[in-house]
């Protein structure tokens, strides 16, 4: 895969392992989207209001959670803000237990850990998901987006192609298991008949779900 971009991420070493394939481009740039929540039903309005800023008064930490899709798969973001000196904890996880050891080992109320943790609970989400990718294809089909982040607040969304790198998605995935994930899913995408050769060591599910994703989660 040939990737085209004005920064750095940690996988993209992984495009000289392998050898540079000019016939699957990703053209990655750090894009941002604006859509307003009219341009969604309004069940698929409330769960997106769900991924938003919330203020504690009493406690020292507020949140903010985020949606983010990698290649079809579906994790959150969640931040954690010390109002006190402004640092923030990125987490990204699709994993119920390690999230609940993040929340229990910060000063956030009972009512809010609940609430980040009902996020596992949502139904719609792989149709919210679907949406945002339909109106995404759609309205912006010249863009290369395999991957990107979700912001919400109460009257629209950002669709963002983040650095991986910047948030912690490493821990998630390694480096060749991260770059052969996206270039699958461009090839997918623009359908392009390439065949990709993956050591056996390396290889992945090719139905764009792996041993992170929630149909393995127990």
């Amino acid at each position: 895969m040939l990737i085209i971009s004005d920064f750095k991420d940690y996988y993209d070493s992984m495009a000289y392992a392998y050898g540079i394939d000019k016939k699957i481009t990703f053209n990655r740039k750090e894009h941002k989207i604006y859509l307003s929540l009219g341009f969604f039903n309004p069940d698929i309005q409330k769960t997106l209001k769900y991924f938003k800023l919330y203020e504690s008064r009493l406690y020292k930490n507020s949140y903010k959670i985020n949606i983010f899709n990698f290649c079809d798969n579906i994790y959150y973001a969640i931040e954690i803000i010390n109002k006190i000196n402004n640092e923030i904890t990125l987490t990204v996880t699709n994993n119920y237990n390690e999230l609940k050891e993040l929340l229990d080992n910060n000063d956030i109320t009972s009512f809010h850990k609940k609430h980040i943790l009902d996020i596992f609970s949502i139904s719609n989400i792989s149709s919210t998901i679907s949406r945002v990718d339909d109106i995404i294809n759609s309205s912006f089909s010249d863009i290369d987006i395999p991957y990107y982040l979700i912001e919400c607040n109460n009257v629209s969304i950002t669709v963002s192609l983040p650095i991986l790198r910047n948030i912690n998605f490493d821990k998630i995935l390694d480096n060749n298991e991260c770059y052969q994930s996206i270039e699958m899913c461009i090839n997918k995408k623009y359908n392009k008949e390439v065949t990709v050769d993956i050591e056996d060591k390396y290889k992945i599910s090719q139905h764009g779900f792996d041993k992170h994703s929630f149909k393995h989660r127990k």
